[in-house]
């Protein structure tokens, strides 16, 4: 079994590069665990196998279900 990533411990950036923080981060996180994809953001790099170094839409968790949604109010 796969271990969850605690949604607290996920880095999202704007299309410049620039971590999304307070409300802008929620609402990324918010859509990313509603539709699987966020508009205008991506997750930093976790590590996972399954990302590839040259194609950030490939990083972060693999799907909202690989996320410990645990204490996030949406």
């Amino acid at each position: 079994m796969t271990t969850k990533i605690h949604h607290s411990a996920l880095t999202v950036l704007d299309s410049e590069d620039h971590e999304l923080t307070g409300e802008k981060r929620h609402r990324a996180l918010a859509d990313f665990r509603l539709t699987g994809t966020m508009f205008g953001a991506f997750f930093a790099r976790v590590g996972g196998d399954w990302e590839d170094p040259d194609r950030p839409d490939t990083w972060g968790p693999e799907s909202p279900e690989s996320v410990d949604w645990t204490g996030f109010d949406a």
